[in-house]
């Protein structure tokens, strides 16, 4: 991975792909939590 992101053509493109694909399996993760009542039990 460290070679790919060595070359800086394609650094710009592999970095913003990496995250955007961390970001999706993120959403993923986290789509069947309910926020409102997470935030209740903060308080």
């Amino acid at each position: 991975m460290l070679l790919l992101l060595a070359s800086e053509d394609n650094a710009l493109l592999l970095g913003s792909l990496l995250l955007f694909g961390l970001l999706a399996v993120l959403m993923l993760a986290t789509r069947k939590v309910d926020w409102y009542t997470v935030a209740a039990q903060a308080r």
